[in-house]
């Protein structure tokens, strides 16, 4: 599995896994979903389903994208914020992301191609 370099997210089309260290929760991974199929099936993600999508959210810590929160344009801006992005600064201390470790392709990280293939799962 090759690392990706992330140049800018006006330019991001695949969606990326991210892996964190963090204050107390060691490491962690996050999604920032593109302009791929994982992004869009994402954006259309029913909680309630079991397909590939759920396979993955259950190996996750959050999946966000780039731009939604101010501030938080590319993998370094996540240095400092919560591993649950949405609350932006950390509540608890153990959840200080402290360090971006890799940036992969989630499609190199999570073959979901295979995974629909195998289990026969396809989003409605």
């Amino acid at each position: 599995m090759e690392e990706v370099k992330f140049t800018n997210r006006e330019k991001q089309k695949d969606s990326l896994a991210i892996e964190v260290d963090t204050v107390g929760y060691g490491c962690n991974i996050l999604i920032a979903t593109g302009d791929d199929r994982f992004g869009h099936d994402w954006a259309d993600y029913d909680f309630e389903e079991d397909n590939y999508l759920h396979a993955i959210d259950l190996q996750v810590a959050n999946c966000f994208e780039f731009g939604e929160y101010e501030g938080l344009d590319k993998p370094s801006d996540l240095v400092g914020k919560s591993i649950s992005i949405h609350d932006g600064s950390p509540i608890y201390p153990k959840e200080e992301i402290t360090e971006v470790i890799a940036v992969y392709k989630v499609k190199d990280y999570f073959p979901y191609d295979e995974l629909i293939k195998e289990e026969g799962w396809a989003i409605k």
